[in-house]
């Protein structure tokens, strides 16, 4: 068995000079359990009055009612708007958009000659005329998609789907065709 004799300052640990002791009482982890017990009784004392009802009579009746949970009604709120960015064709995801609208772009797609020509002749992206017909693809979509837009006021056209928090949106796919 190891013991530890005390010289100079053993008065800070309570100890006697001159006297065996194992240095225990003042370890480092005994520090830190002492501290957390005291973080925990702090949190306690603050947070538990806040869960006790009030003098409030109707309060306290809840209280007893729901085994000391009072329930507060919150207000309905409207579904949150959003719409999925990476899906956006027309407008700004971040924007305060009002009149949002739907399109199927492999539909709309579908329905370009030069699209048409890719499919054919089964081009790859990794071929040069591809990326030439791509290009002219894009072009002719955003051309129309702007004008289909802005004849039916829509400040922002994205992805079936991708509009959440909104009911019966529009799909202006057949508009989007008819301008090309």
């Amino acid at each position: 068995m190891r013991s530890v004799v005390m010289r100079a300052g053993a008065e800070r640990s309570g100890g006697v000079p001159g006297r065996a002791t194992s240095g225990r009482a003042t370890s480092g982890r005994a520090l830190l359990a002492a501290l957390r017990i005291g973080a925990l009784g702090a949190v306690l004392a603050l947070t538990w009055p806040a869960t006790l009802p009030t003098g409030n009579a109707s309060v306290s009746a809840a209280w007893a009612e729901d085994g000391g949970q009072v329930k507060t009604k919150k207000k309905e709120e409207e579904p949150k708007r959003t719409v999925d960015a990476d899906q956006v064709y027309f407008g700004q995801a971040t924007a305060k958009w009002k009149t949002p609208a739907e399109l199927d772009l492999s539909t709309v797609y579908g329905e370009i000659e030069e699209f048409k020509t890719i499919r054919k002749d089964g081009l790859k992206p990794s071929d040069a005329r591809y990326a030439i017909l791509m290009t002219k693809v894009s072009r002719k979509f955003q051309k129309a998609l702007k004008k289909a837009a802005k004849a039916g006021s829509y400040d922002l056209v994205a992805a079936l789907g991708a509009v959440k928090g909104v009911e019966n949106v529009p799909d202006i796919s057949q508009s989007v065709i008819d301008q090309l």
